[in-house]
C-alpha cells in the first residue's frame, strides 16, 4: 500500500469513527434523559408500561457500548477503529504525508502554511497522548469484557464490577470525545467540535421524552 494510499485509509477510519462517536452521542442523549428525566419515571414506574420503557434503555445501553466499542476495536484489517488509526499514524512517511496536506489546508494563505502544519502534528500527537491513557483504563478494559462475556454470550454469571457498564460507557465517551476532534483537526483541518452535535441530540432526546410520557400522563389520567 502506498504512503499516499495510507493516508488516504487514515481519512477515511477518521470519518467513520466521526460518524460513530456521532451515534453514540444520540445514543447517550436518549439513555441520560430516560434516566435522568423525573417525567419518565413518573409517567411509567409502577405500571404495565415500564417494560417497554426499561426495554428501550436496555437496548439504548448494549447499542452504546457497542458502538464505543467499535470505535475502540483493537487490530487493524478492515476495521475502521483508533488501534488501526493509531498504527497507520505510526509509519513516518504517513505523518509526512499529512503534514504537506495540512500545508495546503489554506491555498489562498501560504504564509499559514507552517502554522498549519504545526497544527496537525500537535494535533496528531495530542490524540497519541490521549488515546494511551484511554486505552489502558478500566472503563475501556471492562466495557471490552461486559461485551465479550455478556452482550456477545448469555452467561450463567455476572459480575457486580461488570454491571458498571453504564456508566463505563458513558466515562469512555466522555474521553473518547476530544481524541476524536484533535484527529479531525489534525488529518483533515476540521476544528468544530463536538459540543453543539451534542447539544442538539440532548434536544431531541427531550422532544422525544416529552412526547412519550405526555402520552403515558394523558391515558393515566383519563
Amino acid at each position: 500500500m502506498s504512503t499516499v494510499t495510507k493516508a488516504d485509509r487514515a481519512r477515511k477510519i477518521i470519518r467513520k469513527i466521526e460518524a460513530n462517536l456521532e451515534d453514540a452521542i444520540a445514543i447517550e442523549a436518549m439513555l441520560s434523559w430516560s434516566n435522568d428525566d423525573p417525567a419518565v419515571s413518573r409517567a411509567y414506574d409502577q405500571t404495565p408500561a415500564v417494560f417497554g420503557c426499561n426495554l428501550i434503555r436496555h437496548n439504548l445501553l448494549i447499542q452504546l457500548a457497542l458502538v464505543m466499542m467499535r470505535i475502540h476495536d483493537p487490530g487493524a484489517g478492515n476495521k475502521a477503529a483508533l488501534p488501526h488509526l493509531f498504527k497507520l499514524l505510526q509509519d513516518r512517511d504517513v505523518r509526512a504525508e499529512i503534514r504537506r496536506d495540512a500545508r495546503a489546508w489554506h491555498p489562498d494563505e501560504l504564509d499559514l502554511a507552517d502554522n498549519s502544519e504545526q497544527t496537525a502534528v500537535e494535533a496528531i500527537s495530542d490524540a497519541q497522548t490521549r488515546w494511551e491513557v484511554v486505552k489502558e483504563q478500566e472503563p475501556n478494559k471492562r466495557l471490552r469484557r461486559h461485551r465479550s462475556r455478556y452482550i456477545a454470550h448469555s452467561l450463567i454469571e455476572i459480575s457486580d464490577e461488570e454491571k458498571a457498564v453504564c456508566n463505563d460507557a458513558y466515562k469512555l465517551l466522555e474521553d473518547t470525545t476530544p481524541i476524536v476532534e484533535k484527529l479531525l483537526l489534525g488529518l483533515l483541518g476540521r476544528s468544530e467540535g463536538f459540543a453543539d452535535r451534542r447539544e442538539t441530540r440532548r434536544k431531541h432526546a427531550e422532544a422525544f421524552w416529552s412526547r412519550a410520557t405526555a402520552g403515558v400522563e394523558t391515558s393515566r389520567g383519563r
